[in-house]
């Protein structure tokens, strides 16, 4: 039965969109395949490739097993005795219930000269035994890793030696590579596996869990280097070829054990031919829906009423965009007509109310919601940048209302006209968001920082100008993250950083968000452990030059989380500042430390107590008086502590903090300018300051035995404070050299591991008490 063809314009439109889309399913169809075939071939790679690194991994996990157990065994004191006194009966034992444990093939004990002691109780090969002691002997006897054909199989073993404490024999543990280790290998990365290895005379060891494809032996193993992985092409065997690739596992120098993993071809041609029956299911059914669809088309376009419908109903459903046909005549034409009228009054009064829903009426840029809406809607790579104007409340203040709404239409008209941009918007009262073309991190940072420096440039107003300080961020997508959401939460965490740091630009750091959810973790779980008492004090002694006695100590806070664990003071301390929770914590502190100063004086150690203050600590009025009643309360006199500052601590609130000093030392408490030489501290300032100590700071004091230039900044420093009437001390004194070279630069008090590291109190005590009682000379007591 013949079906019916259009005729006329509909026929001839038919015809010609049926060949057009012929030519192009066919087209598309050779495309894919050609695709379809390369993405095969990649898979196949990617398949060996992977197996590869699953192999080296297990081979990895093995040798890391052998070091432990020959580690674990070798330490044993037992053993140790077992082998001095060659104790066969102990060491059969340990060998044989060792090496049951660990699952080894082979566990051997060598003398030094390279004959066997003992061996595994269950090794029934004599001759292997043999072969491995002189291969062991033959190596130098040292700890060794290795994997190469022994006695005609191949193993996996480790060498250690046998220390009490001069080597008295060393230990062999030793994996085969078998068919059941190949088995284990071809189930982990589903490939057929073989294990092979070349003696120095040509000999071929192979290892499969199935024997018959042995067969791939004949591959020339000298085309290929030890460890570098190499796909070899088609390895035909009995039961057909295999995509292979081969690498070299073996740890002697001339690499003679080699993995051959394979994928059959048949399997390989298998996936192809889904796949091309994909390919062509696919554009079959396009073909199909097509074909239809253009059918369906042409016919309408024929039929001016059904037009005019058309465009009716899409304007009822919000698409502007539609346009009547110029060919429609007499009273349709005027309806149609009257349709676009119609169409261009509704879009006008829309787009107006649109406008002003995603617009900001101040600066005329889009607002925060058209933002959202544009990078929900796009899938390709950009970057977004925030420009903040930080002090926007201080210029409305001082200025006005009117200067302000200048400045951020100036300000918001220059991010608009820089070339390159992608959109500008208003992100918020005092925020511009700024996306750029895709880009990496480096050159997201390179356009935010040139965007940072523009915005910063004063902005006319009248006769004058007016200049805001601005904070820039910027994050990469999909590079930082792949949700718009996310990415604008992340990019507002960026900016509130870039508010305080010293460049006032950053870009957006993935390492920044495990640092702040481990930020809240501890801010959430510091009240708690405040009130379970989860903070304790360890003290450092500090020794008094030259005559190197413990006259004092330092307070050290510490805190273990309950779940992460030993947390550095230097990372809680400044967030419990800006949560405003150092208060209770320093109050804890001096209670504690100024109990221990206490306790010291009864022990008849005289020491002093020295105690850390953070910057919102000194610049508290109320300190004073805390420290007070904390002395009265344990009976401490004020020469009794000590109070630690840093140098940016007394300068950040300079009056507020001299007050709070000059309060502390009527109390007979001496004062000391911690880390002193790493803050911005004057001279002039600093000769004003009531404190009796200098404490170099430990960065200078390290490596002061290696480094010339510590030594001149160290001894200018001693210098500048004996000239002010100071006693300095240097922290981090780790070693004996400087130790003496501080010695000879006059430096009053030393403290560092050299001596000792932070101690309990009870530990501190006795440790003061016999420091303290040896007559030796100066530099023998730190011996």
């Amino acid at each position: 039965m013949r079906l019916p063809w259009p005729k006329g314009f509909q026929g001839r439109l038919l015809a010609a969109f049926a060949t057009l889309l012929i030519l192009a399913v066919a087209m598309t169809g050779i495309a894919m395949s050609i695709t379809s075939a390369r993405e095969v071939d990649a898979q196949m790679h990617e398949r060996l490739e992977t197996g590869s690194r699953v192999l080296i991994s297990h081979l990895d996990a093995r040798a890391e097993q052998l070091a432990s157990a020959v580690n674990v065994l070798t330490q044993d004191f037992g053993f140790k005795g077992a082998v001095a006194s060659r104790d066969q009966a102990t060491l059969r034992s340990t060998l044989a219930n060792h090496g049951e444990r660990i699952g080894a093939t082979l566990m051997v004990l060598i003398d030094q000269e390279g004959q066997v002691i003992s061996s595994d109780a269950s090794i029934k090969d004599p001759d292997r035994l043999k072969t491995m002691a002189a291969t062991v002997a033959a190596t130098g006897l040292e700890q060794s890793y290795s994997i190469g054909i022994q006695a005609d199989a191949l193993f996996q073993f480790f060498v250690m030696p046998v220390l009490a404490p001069e080597p008295v024999g060393w230990m062999v543990i030793a994996f085969e590579i078998d068919h059941y280790f190949a088995a284990e290998i071809a189930a982990l990365t589903d490939l057929e596996v073989v294990f092979m290895g070349t003696t120095l005379n040509g000999a071929v060891h192979a290892v499969s869990p199935k024997p018959a494809r042995a067969h791939v032996e004949s591959l020339d193993l000298s085309l290929f280097a030890g460890d570098v992985f190499a796909a070899v092409g088609i390895a035909e065997t009995h039961d057909g070829g295999y995509l292979t690739a081969i690498r070299g596992i073996g740890s002697d120098d001339d690499k003679r054990v080699y993995a051959v993993l394979g994928l059959p071809n048949s399997q390989i041609a298998q996936t192809m031919r889904l796949q091309l029956l994909q390919v062509v299911g696919i554009l079959l059914v396009a073909l199909v829906l097509v074909g239809a669809g253009g059918l369906t088309m042409a016919r309408r376009m024929a039929a001016p009423v059904d037009e005019l419908i058309r465009t009716a109903r899409v304007i009822e459903s919000g698409d502007y965009d539609a346009v009547i046909a110029d060919n429609i005549d007499g009273e349709l034409k005027t309806l149609g007509s009257a349709l676009n009228t119609m169409r261009d009054a509704i879009r006008e009064r829309e787009q107006r109310i649109v406008h002003q829903a995603t617009h900001d009426p101040l600066t005329g840029l889009p607002n925060r919601r058209r933002l959202e809406q544009y990078l929900a809607g796009i899938t390709t790579p950009y970057a977004v940048c925030l420009v903040a104007v930080t002090d926007l409340a201080d210029i409305t203040y001082g200025l006005g209302h009117e200067a302000r709404d200048a400045y951020l239409q100036g300000l918001a008209g220059r991010l608009a006209t820089i070339p390159g941009v992608v959109l500008v918007t208003r992100f918020s009262r005092d925020e511009f968001a700024v996306v750029l073309p895709a880009c990496s991190r480096e050159e997201a940072m390179q356009q935010t920082r040139m965007l940072h420096h523009r915005a910063s440039h004063p902005v006319p107003h009248g006769s004058s100008t007016v200049a805001g300080r601005i904070a820039s961020a910027c994050i990469v997508h999909p590079l930082d993250t792949d949700r718009s959401d996310l990415l604008l939460r992340r990019l507002d965490a960026t900016l509130a950083s870039a508010r305080n740091h010293p460049e006032r630009c950053l870009a957006f750091r993935p390492e920044d968000e495990a640092v702040r959810a481990r930020q809240l973790s501890i801010l959430s779980g510091f009240t708690s452990a405040l009130e379970r008492g989860e903070f304790f004090l360890m003290f450092q002694p500090k020794i008094s030059l030259p005559s190197l006695r413990a006259t004092s100590c330092e307070a050290l806070v510490r805190w273990i989380h309950p779940e992460l664990g030993f947390i550095p003071p230097d990372e809680f301390i400044p967030l419990a500042e800006r949560s405003g929770q150092i208060r209770q914590l320093t109050d804890q502190v001096l209670d504690a430390a100024i109990s221990a100063a206490a306790r010291f004086h009864r022990e008849g150690l005289g020491l002093r107590v020295a105690i850390n203050l953070s910057t919102h600590d000194v610049a508290d009025p109320l300190l004073p008086d805390v420290v007070r009643r904390l002395l009265d309360a344990h009976g401490v006199p004020g020469s009794g502590i000590q109070l630690e500052v840093t140098e940016s601590a007394v300068m950040e609130d300079g009056d507020k903090s001299l007050q709070s000093l000059l309060a502390l030392k009527k109390l007979g408490i001496r004062l000391s300018i911690d880390d002193f030489g790493t803050g911005h501290s004057s001279l002039g300032r600093l000769k004003d300051l009531p404190v009796d100590e200098l404490k170099i700071d430990k960065s200078f004091v390290l490596k002061l035995d290696e480094s010339p230039e510590d030594v001149l900044i160290v001894k200018s420093t001693i210098r500048l404070g004996h000239d002010l009437g100071l006693q300095v001390v240097a922290e981090g004194v780790e070693n004996r050299g400087s130790l003496e070279i501080l010695m000879q630069v006059g430096c009053d008090v030393a403290q560092g591991y050299l001596f000792a590291k932070p101690l309990k109190s009870d530990d501190l005590i006795d440790w003061v008490k016999n420091f303290n009682s040896q007559n030796l000379p100066v530099i023998d007591a730190v011996a």
